[in-house]
């Protein structure tokens, strides 16, 4: 449990005061309690035409594995290097009295990796922001 927390603080600590431009992780404070963000995120997941694919919880943390099939099937029959990206993953993070969104940066990570998908990485990445704006109103 203690060795789960560590880890925990320390990634947000790695996301909040990173300097560099370009994260690979996007760190959102919610305005909500920890089982609230996780009820809306859940919920705008599902509106949103995205099917929950797996679940994993910890004392400290919530993790939603979605995915659109039909997008995903589509994106990843252009590139098949998309599959790195699929299925969509948003986690919900329990810190002292905060909670925190976290999601991988579509658009930095395809950089990184070399993959010119323009149209389909701001697909997937609109979606996202979609579902957690949703989630955060």
């Amino acid at each position: 449990m203690m060795k789960v927390y560590s880890i925990t603080i320390m990634f947000i600590a790695w996301v909040s005061f990173s300097t560099t431009p370009d994260k690979l992780v996007r760190l959102i404070k919610s305005p909500y309690s920890y089982q609230k963000t996780i009820d809306n995120i859940k919920l705008a997941i599902a509106s949103n035409n995205f099917k929950i694919v797996r679940q994993n919880t910890s004392a400290l943390a919530h993790t939603f594995y979605f995915c659109n099939f039909n997008v995903a099937h589509n994106i990843i029959a252009k590139d098949k290097r998309v599959g790195v990206l699929v299925p969509c993953r948003i986690k919900i993070i329990k810190s002292h009295s905060n909670v925190y969104v976290a999601t991988l940066n579509v658009e930095s990570l395809v950089k990184q990796v070399g993959i010119n998908i323009g149209t389909h990485c701001r697909k997937i990445k609109k979606s996202i922001d979609t579902i957690l704006e949703e989630a955060m109103i």
